[in-house]
């Protein structure tokens, strides 16, 4: 005799029907809504990470098009002043003073600065 056939619902012991246990029916139908419900909530979290990914993706997307954007203009506008700049000078040989802003230099520097420029002056006026 099989022990175990006895406990699975609808089988015959000794010939008699034995009807399912009510409680473990429900139990069994509570644990299936149960993992439906879990699986639900599972899916739902994922949804919502997705889209918040998603969504910062883009955000991080514009940004970056922001920056990309802001330096381009700024080349464009370097680029134009440049032109502009030679432009103006034409062929002309360039006055130090307009291609050195020694006044940026910290002190000792400014001075040693100031002392090569009169060096380069007296040399290009042909004076020793």
């Amino acid at each position: 005799m099989n022990v175990m056939a006895a406990d699975q619902p609808g089988s015959a012991a000794n010939g008699a029907y034995i009807p399912a246990n009510e409680q473990n029916v429900n139990n069994r139908a509570r644990t299936a809504r149960f993992k439906d419900e879990i699986r639900m909530c599972v899916l739902r979290f994922l949804i919502l990470l997705i889209l918040t990914m998603i969504i910062e993706a883009k955000a991080e997307d514009e940004a970056w098009a922001a920056v990309s954007q802001y330096y381009n203009a700024y080349q464009e506008s370097a680029l134009k002043e440049l032109e502009q700049r030679q432009k103006s000078k034409g062929k002309s040989r360039a006055v130090p003073e307009e291609d050195l802003r020694i006044s940026e230099l910290p002190k000792p520097f400014q001075e040693a600065a100031n002392l090569a420029l009169s060096i380069l002056a007296k040399d290009s006026a042909g004076e020793e």
